[in-house]
């Protein structure tokens, strides 16, 4: 968005919130006059991370509307069930049977329950 249409857009949402200039420049710590002066004059030029952060929360809109970055949509990482072995010694297939273990991991070749049975 353009810096105007950014402007425009805060001073639209804060009126169709009901809340004022001076309320949004007090819950960013600043003087009375600091959002007025961000619309009307261009000072700032644009609004810092942190406070378009907390402007955007306070507002209940996304960032992307006060001038952020778009948002991402998340992508959806099918999950694999896979038997791995990081050195030597680890089994990459098959899964213990004894009674005492029945483990998915797979156990240790100890003497309690032996080599694992491959599938």
């Amino acid at each position: 968005m353009e810096p105007v249409d950014i402007r425009a857009a805060l001073a639209r949402i804060a009126g169709e919130r009901g809340v004022s200039l001076a309320e949004l420049s007090r819950i960013l710590g600043r003087n009375p006059a600091y959002v007025q002066q961000y619309i009307d004059r261009g000072s700032p030029r644009r609004l810092s991370e942190p406070d378009r952060a907390t402007l955007a929360r306070y507002l209940g809109v996304p960032e992307s509307v006060l001038g952020g970055p778009p948002e991402r949509a998340w992508v959806a990482v099918p999950r694999i069930d896979a038997a791995a072995s990081a050195g030597p010694g680890g089994w990459s297939s098959g899964i213990c049977t004894t009674a005492r273990c029945r483990s998915i991991r797979h156990c240790c070749a100890s003497s309690a329950c032996g080599p694992p049975t491959p599938r």
